[in-house]
């Protein structure tokens, strides 16, 4: 986790991640924010999405294999599968990347702050 490369959010932050300034004698102790990679892979499951789509391919390539299908048509079932695969995991990757983009930890002598959300409009 690093709190680099975020950039303020909002143009009324005080401090980068905090809402306001802190106040007198309050000091940060540690600030961060979650990795893109161990976001989409530990919170979203992104290698686990992989695997299931990729199980699918191969019974839906089985299954009309099953029913003595043309090699053709295997393989469009198979590219319509995996298309859905990889539309799900880019949908994935993108929340993960925004996620990782809009958050940010802070731990102060007081208190943790959180500035975490994804805004979309």
């Amino acid at each position: 986790m690093n709190a680099q490369g975020n950039g303020h959010e909002h143009e009324f932050e005080a401090a980068y991640g905090l809402p306001e300034a802190l106040p007198k004698g309050e000091t940060v102790l540690w600030q961060g924010a979650p990795d893109f990679g161990d976001l989409a892979v530990r919170v979203f499951h992104l290698k686990k999405v992989a695997v299931y789509f990729a199980i699918l391919v191969i019974v839906r390539s089985s299954y009309l294999h099953s029913l003595d299908k043309s090699s053709l048509t295997i393989l469009a079932g198979a590219l319509i599968v995996a298309g859905l695969g990889l539309t799900a995991m880019v949908a994935l990757a993108l929340l993960a990347w925004l996620t990782a983009r809009t958050t940010v930890y802070t731990l102060t002598d007081k208190r943790i702050v959180m500035r975490i959300g994804i805004v979309l409009t």
